[in-house]
């Protein structure tokens, strides 16, 4: 009865422990900006597998994305991912135009975004609620990523 009781408090425990990380959710696919001013071309589908095995060989891996903060909602107005910049840096901190990335966003509960599928087939995301959340950029052409958050608040109307 002691080991069964034990058992179950290590994973109770464990499931405390593991609610604890933040969970993000795919949004899209993106590019990241070919400079310091421009937006990401950032979309539902952006790329398909045959396309970056084509399309990645052809970048240099960066170092670290650099993504412009914070970032500013308004709630019920729609927010076009262009408004976000995202820089892929080389070592020597020069700008890797056009690296294909994942777009995530922090779940919240409740929900600060609308994220259905149907509501991400464009280009842009609709806040449904006010408070603070993360995005997420990652690269998508190799093993290891290099992964960048940053913080966005989505204020009232």
């Amino acid at each position: 009865m002691r080991i069964v009781f034990a058992s179950f408090f290590l994973v109770v425990s464990g499931t405390l422990a593991a609610a604890k990380e933040p969970v993000f959710v795919t949004i899209g696919e993106a590019f990241t900006s070919a400079t310091s001013q421009a937006g990401i071309r950032g979309g539902w589908r952006m790329t398909t597998v045959p396309f970056l095995e084509e399309y990645c060989p052809s970048l240099s891996k960066p170092t670290k994305l650099v993504i412009r903060s914070p970032i500013t909602l308004t709630r019920q107005v729609w927010f076009p991912y262009s408004k976000i910049v995202v820089l892929a840096l080389d070592r020597s901190g020069r700008v890797i135009p056009n690296v294909p990335v994942s777009m995530e966003v922090e779940e919240m509960q409740p929900p600060l975004l609308a994220v259905r599928a149907d509501m991400l087939a464009g280009d842009r995301v609709l806040p449904i609620a006010t408070g603070s959340f993360r995005f997420r950029f990652a690269t998508l052409c190799w093993d290891s990523p290099v992964l960048a958050t940053a913080a966005a608040t989505v204020r009232p109307k």
